[in-house]
């Protein structure tokens, strides 16, 4: 039997740079990490990697853990810097479209990312976020990224009342950047990766909406429109979905899920701890989430490699040893 783990990225781009690079965040690891992060896995006996429509578990081979990987939120870059990698280790992925980046090329998201590089813009929002929610919020990067997650606010009024007074004055600056750092895929690019033997696509929502914050109604109305446009824009009933931001109200989960079940869906991406939760028919991926934050598992990988190779020496040499 192989166990299945998810690997879920964001974007794969070089981290050095512009400063100003609004999506020189925390959910960007480089091309060569990468790399390095698939060789290490394809080099492990005990190691494969499986489809996202294939069942891991029933895996008949005797490999110990069954690999897949997902990215959420693809920039072009993904192009030229992952499939590339894809194809020469043939290892198959997943791509989870938010349509909303799709259709515009940014979501309100990526109006945060763009706020955080700047010291006056950081400050700036801390006082609206004072004066509209009446909370103090540190003028610092994480504590910023953090607000924008939390539940307790009402991303419709942040947006109106905290972001976008501070966004709009400055917003051809930023679709300036948007062009030179790798906006999203739009249709175009999803198409043509539609027909990659080694990429499935998947639905991630159309607002890119922090579904802790929704109401059941308006979570299926996410899904739904978002189902609709991939439906119209690729030709195909999508079959895989990725919560985003990977968290959802434990109250309202099982009515989503049936939802998604409805409409055909096999697989729900979580990233929650997924012990108190359970998808119909056992569909539920329970992603690890991999970025420049995360790169220490890489690293411990990479000892663990060094000391399977040194405990195959080990066991070589006795072996050796018994036969003479």
């Amino acid at each position: 039997m192989s166990y299945p783990i998810v690997l879920n990225f964001h974007r794969v781009t070089p981290l050095s740079g512009d400063a100003a690079n609004p999506f020189r965040v925390m959910s960007t690891i480089s091309p060569n990490q990468f790399r390095f992060l698939l060789q290490l896995l394809r080099l492990q006996s005990t190691f494969s990697f499986y489809p996202i429509e294939s069942e891991p578990y029933s895996f008949s081979n005797t490999r110990l853990f069954s690999f897949h990987l997902t990215f959420d939120d693809v920039p072009s870059s993904f192009i030229r810097y992952v499939l590339p990698v894809l194809e020469h280790f043939q290892v198959p992925a997943t791509i989870f479209v938010s349509a909303v980046n799709a259709e515009r090329g940014f979501s309100w998201r990526d109006k945060i990312y763009y706020i955080i590089q700047y010291e006056a813009l950081r400050k700036l929002f801390s006082k609206r976020m004072d004066k509209v929610f009446n909370r103090n919020i540190h003028p610092d990067k994480k504590e910023i990224l953090k607000s924008s997650k939390d539940s307790v606010f009402d991303r419709t009024k942040m947006e109106r009342d905290v972001i976008d007074p501070v966004f709009l004055p400055r917003e051809q600056h930023f679709r300036r950047l948007i062009e030179r750092f790798h906006p999203y895929l739009n249709w175009e690019d999803i198409s043509q990766l539609v027909k990659h033997p080694l990429i499935r696509i998947g639905n991630h929502g159309y607002s890119h909406e922090n579904y802790a914050r929704l109401t059941c109604e308006e979570i299926n109305w996410d899904i739904d429109r978002s189902h609709n446009l991939i439906q119209e824009r690729l030709g195909f009933n999508c079959r895989h979905f990725a919560v985003p931001f990977g968290q959802i109200e434990r109250n309202i989960h099982h009515s989503v899920d049936e939802s998604l079940a409805k409409l055909g869906y096999r697989t729900v991406g979580w990233i929650r701890d997924s012990s108190n939760v359970d998808p119909k028919g056992g569909r539920l991926l329970h992603y690890i989430r991999v970025d420049s934050s995360s790169f220490a598992l890489i690293n411990m990988l990479k000892c663990w490699k060094i000391a399977l190779r040194r405990e195959q020496l080990v066991w070589r040499s006795k072996e050796n040893h018994d036969e003479n």
